[in-house]
Formats: structure tokens, sequence, C-alpha cells
């Protein structure tokens, strides 16, 4: 199972994703249809706040990575909360449509 957790506060997103590996293997390294979806929303999510904070729409970002989570804390810089906010709003929904098509693999929280 796989969980999509965002919390807001301001200009500010911390956005979290866990993957459950119940059987010892996580869910982003088997070999299934969502788990390549949730992969590539993932890597869309960091590239993404790579050109924001390349481009200085961000005033902070940290990103924590490891085999079975994945912690973005990025607040938007004066000026560029848009960006921020649909960047954010593009992938959650992303998310929620997974959640939607595969209730047992993935789940989306606001």
């Amino acid at each position: 199972m796989t969980t999509y957790i965002v919390d807001r506060c301001y200009d500010r997103y911390i956005i979290t994703l866990t993957q459950d590996d119940a059987d010892g293997v996580p869910s982003i390294l088997r070999d299934t249809e969502e788990a390549a979806a949730v992969g590539l929303l993932s890597e869309t999510l960091l590239l993404a706040l790579e050109d924001h904070r390349a481009a200085g729409r961000l005033r902070a970002c940290r990103v924590s990575a490891e085999e079975d989570s994945l912690v973005v804390d990025a607040e938007a810089a004066h000026g560029y909360e848009d960006y921020l906010s649909a960047m954010v709003d593009t992938v959650t929904t992303g998310m929620t449509l997974l959640a939607e098509r595969y209730p047992d693999a993935v789940a989306v929280e606001c």
C-alpha cells in the first residue's frame, strides 16, 4: 500500500509518500501498473521541485528520500505561491486518480 499525504500551512507544503512492505518487498519495487504510476508521479514531483528551486520560486525545499518513503518540505518564495500550489495540486490529482483506480494499493490524505 502506498500512502500519499499532503499537509499545507500557508505557502508551505509537507508531502509524505510511504510504502507499506508487508510481504518484505517495498510496493514501489513491485512490477505492477500502480507501482509504475506512483513512481512516475514521484519522479515528476521531484523534477518539478528541482525546476522551481533552480528558477528561484522556492524559499526553502528539503527532500528526504529513503527506500520506502519520500518526505518533501517545500515553501514558495514571495510571489510564486501559485506555481508551487499548481504543481502540488497536479501531483495530488494524479495520486487521487490512482487511489480511485487502485484503492487497495494507493491511499491519499489531504
